[in-house]
């Protein structure tokens, strides 16, 4: 037989005849209809050759009724059994961007979508380089061509940390932020959401690395070992710790001259937001605290006292036991912003002489390399 996996390959690839790039349209053809359908094509199939000899008899996946039909269609002439009868790839990319504004709308994507590519701008070849170009020495640099990228700012995020942010590192669903203070700032990938930071109980954080599904944090000398969290499910993150009634001092003294406490429904997330609530089912709290910013005391009054910066409130418990629970629910939250929060595993030392670590790079799952300098 011609090829060992016939699913994805084109009449012509499998009948050993010549094929240009249409062969690889009908292949994206294959895969436009796994996406669709989230199938192996001819994953029904027994033996390989019934799949070639089919294939080549004109047999094609069946497309869902549901399917839009500019989709349905695209995908039908993608793996039309005629190379000639396929379109180009910029035609494929026009139809893509066709059915994009009449079923989706170019306003649901977050980046600008680019018009496909001129194709006599594809097809006009590259200059070629002779043999003095290639030994070209770095005094005769200044006679290559540069090709400037232009780009979109999407987002802008500000930081807070001293020295500013030394690396950058893609984990899971998360953008890992490391601070030259030694802070690490944790951000969503899809929203740009912040969502927490640790403090290294070292210095500078110089390099990231991914080993095991564990960050390695390289500063002077030392290695700092990190559990990797999933921070952007809501399910998973935005949880709540505690919920329930407290008895909060108003802070709209205008429309309230008493001094009399009014209940409202609390609650405490783990990603350290504790939002208060005029009533239970309110869309939007009445006041909102990022403990991570806040200061979280009893008074002598037997209250809990929340200070961020210029906002303030002072709640109370029907019991000393309540409030005091409210109080340990504050500080195990707090716990994760502390010089040393949970998610540190362990440090190992690398160097003695304390040289600054630059980079971490598994080479398999018996070596790692790190270089210091």
């Amino acid at each position: 037989r011609a090829v060992e996996k016939p699913s994805w390959c084109a009449p012509e690839v499998l009948q050993n005849k010549p094929y240009t790039e249409k062969a690889d349209v009908y292949s994206y053809g294959m895969m436009l209809w796994e996406l669709l359908t989230r199938e192996l094509p001819f994953d029904n199939y027994k033996f390989q050759y019934q799949v070639e000899d089919d294939v080549i008899k004109g047999v094609r996946p069946s497309i869902p009724g549901e399917c839009w039909e500019g989709f349905a269609e695209l995908i039908r002439i993608c793996w039309a059994p005629e190379p000639s009868d396929r379109p180009t790839f910029p035609e494929v990319i026009q139809k893509l961007r066709e059915l994009i504004e009449s079923e989706i709308g170019m306003d649901k994507f977050r980046y600008p979508f680019e018009p496909p590519v001129d194709a006599d701008l594809v097809t006009q070849a590259a200059p070629t380089l002779d043999a003095d170009v290639l030994s070209m020495r770095k005094d005769r640099t200044d006679s290559l061509s540069t090709t400037t990228l232009a780009g979109a700012l999407t987002k802008k995020i500000d930081v807070a940390c001293q020295g500013g942010i030394a690396t950058v590192i893609h984990v899971m669903n998360q953008v890992w932020c490391g601070a030259q203070d030694g802070s690490i700032h944790i951000f969503s990938v899809e929203s740009g959401r912040f969502l927490t930071s640790y403090k290294s109980a070292l210095k500078a954080i110089w390099c990231f690395g991914i080993v095991d599904n564990h960050v390695w944090s390289g500063s002077l000398g030392q290695i700092t070992i990190w559990t990797v969290d999933d921070l952007v499910t809501v399910d998973v993150y935005d949880v709540k710790i505690r919920t329930g009634l407290l008895m909060s001092k108003p802070t709209d003294r205008k429309r309230f001259s008493s001094k009399k406490l009014v209940p409202r429904y609390c609650v405490l997330y783990k990603s350290g937001y504790f939002r208060i609530y005029k009533n239970q089912g309110d869309e939007e709290p009445a006041q909102e605290f990022y403990l991570k910013d806040c200061e979280v005391i009893i008074s002598q009054k037997s209250r809990i006292v929340i200070t961020e910066g210029e906002k303030e409130c002072q709640l109370s418990a029907k019991t000393e036991a309540e409030l005091h629970a409210w109080f340990s629910e504050f500080h195990l939250v707090l716990s994760q912003f502390s010089e040393i929060p949970s998610a540190q595993e362990t440090v190992r030392r690398v160097s003695s002489t304390g040289e600054r670590i630059t980079a971490i790079l598994p080479i398999n799952e018996n070596c790692i390399f790190v270089a210091c300098g």
